[in-house]
């Protein structure tokens, strides 16, 4: 696992132990597919200036956040399948690939395969099909986004 995926596998474990192991029940991991920084601001400033909303997005008053540079390995033009398993896994890969480094041959275990691993409970859930790139990336591991099938299957 690269920094950042211990980085991701770290904050999780430091939010669950062993002070807030009494307080965490559940931790979740929500992904603004699509979204950006620029995306946030337009949402807080028409909360602000046409809804006259003074208090800030309930997504800024989370008690962890974080964000990430998911460009691909192969162009700095992502798509949901390469950022998808950039943000589960912490690795890069190429466009339209799921869970695989570039070679298209090793896997890369993502952070809910992990900690299901060691026990925990783990669920993905999604306004998309469960086969779509961005749940996909935290289960399986197929070449090709496209390959819907075998996507299912993992």
């Amino acid at each position: 696992m690269n920094i950042f995926g211990r980085l991701v596998l770290g904050i999780i474990v430091l939010v669950c132990h062993p002070v807030g192991l009494a307080q965490a029940k559940y931790i979740f991991y929500f992904i603004g597919d699509g979204m950006g920084w620029g995306h946030v601001n337009a949402a807080a400033y028409y909360d602000r200036m046409v809804r006259g909303n003074d208090e800030p997005l309930l997504m800024m008053r989370f008690p962890v956040a974080g964000s990430a540079f998911t460009y691909s390995a192969s162009s700095p033009v992502t798509d949901s399948a390469a950022a998808g398993t950039a943000l589960a896994s912490g690795y890069k890969t190429n466009n339209s690939m799921i869970g695989l480094l570039p070679d298209t041959l090793t896997t890369c275990n993502s952070v809910a395969s992990i900690l299901k691993d060691e026990g925990w409970g783990v669920g993905v859930l999604s306004s998309l099909s469960a086969d779509d790139a961005t749940p996909a990336a935290f289960y399986a591991h197929q070449p090709k986004r496209g390959m819907y099938y075998e996507i299912a299957c993992d």
